[in-house]
């Protein structure tokens, strides 16, 4: 999850610097690190969302008797999500 937020934040410095240096959106290696980071941020996305409905799974059971004793009994406990998804990989 950190990277995913450190991508993230690449993907708006990339943008900044494509908006106070207008010459690179005519450099096609630019545009594909552009290109290629976007991609990369969508499918982190996607990734995310699947990891976050596991977790949602995981904590409710953890919720359930039985097995809410059960884990109590092995320190098992909720998984906090703590990086949000980006809304970088829709932007182009």
């Amino acid at each position: 999850l950190q990277y995913q937020c450190e991508l993230a934040q690449s993907i708006d410095n990339i943008i900044a610097l494509q908006q106070t240096h207008p010459q690179l959106q005519e450099c096609q290696t630019f545009l594909d690190l552009q290109s290629s980071l976007q991609e990369s941020q969508k499918q982190i996305d996607e990734k995310l969302k699947i990891l976050k409905i596991n977790i949602d799974k995981y904590n409710s059971t953890l919720n359930r008797v039985p097995n809410k004793f059960i884990a109590s009994w092995f320190n098992f406990s909720p998984i906090k999500v703590e990086c949000e998804e980006s809304s970088n990989a829709t932007q182009e």
